[in-house]
């Protein structure tokens, strides 16, 4: 970018754009700057992540692994995350 821009905000929050080291993905395997790393996904099911042992803060992050459910529409989503998705 020569000038900023009002959305690299939105752009830098975007699952879509990842941060990862220049270069890391010349062998097929990024490595990002996150707390987690992809275990294990079926896409557009769902997501398996495990903590990153070797995170840059201490202590971070508080749980073990966590699984992302990918509900393609409303109708597929518990009663409480319609209601979430509808505002």
């Amino acid at each position: 970018m020569k000038e900023p821009t009002v959305t690299l905000p939105f752009w830098m929050a975007s699952f879509h754009m990842p941060i990862i080291a220049r270069g890391s993905t010349d062998n097929g395997t990024p490595v990002g700057a996150g707390p987690f790393r992809i275990s294990a996904q079926e896409r557009g099911v769902s997501y398996d992540f495990t903590a990153f042992d070797k995170f840059f803060k201490p202590g971070l992050p508080k749980l073990k692994s966590l699984r992302m459910t990918v509900y393609a529409t409303r109708i597929c989503a518990p009663p409480r995350c319609r209601r979430a998705m509808s505002i």
